[in-house]
C-alpha cells in the first residue's frame, strides 16, 4: 500500500534525461510532475510542452542548463502567461484544469 512517503520521495518529480534535440515535445505518460533540463550547448532547442497525464496542479519545471544557444518553448492553445521568447532559460508550467498551462517564465543566463 502507499504511503505519505510514497508521495514525497522521488516518486513526487520525475526528471528524465536532458533534452538535446532542436525540436521536442514534452508529453508526460503519468500523473507525475517533471523536472525537465534542457541542454542546449549544441544548438538552439524549440520544446513544446502538452498537459498529457498530468492531473490538475502538476507542474513541469523547464531548466536550460546551457548558456549557449536558445530556448523557445511553446504552450497549448489558450496557456495563460508572459513568454520570453527565445530568452526564455527556466520556466514553470502549472496544469490549470486539464486543457492548458498557467505558466512563468525567467532568465537565467
Amino acid at each position: 500500500a502507499a504511503t505519505f512517503s510514497t508521495y514525497f520521495n522521488a516518486n513526487l518529480v520525475s526528471v528524465p534525461s536532458a533534452i538535446t534535440a532542436s525540436s521536442h515535445t514534452l508529453t508526460p505518460g503519468s500523473a507525475q510532475s517533471i523536472y525537465q533540463k534542457v541542454d542546449t550547448s549544441s544548438n538552439n532547442v524549440a520544446l513544446t510542452l502538452a498537459i498529457g497525464s498530468l492531473a490538475i496542479g502538476q507542474y513541469i519545471i523547464v531548466d536550460k542548463t546551457s548558456s549557449s544557444n536558445t530556448l523557445t518553448i511553446s504552450y497549448p492553445s489558450n496557456s495563460q502567461g508572459v513568454s520570453l521568447g527565445s530568452s526564455a532559460s527556466f520556466a514553470i508550467a502549472i496544469n490549470q484544469n486539464g486543457s492548458i498551462f498557467t505558466f512563468v517564465e525567467s532568465i537565467k543566463y
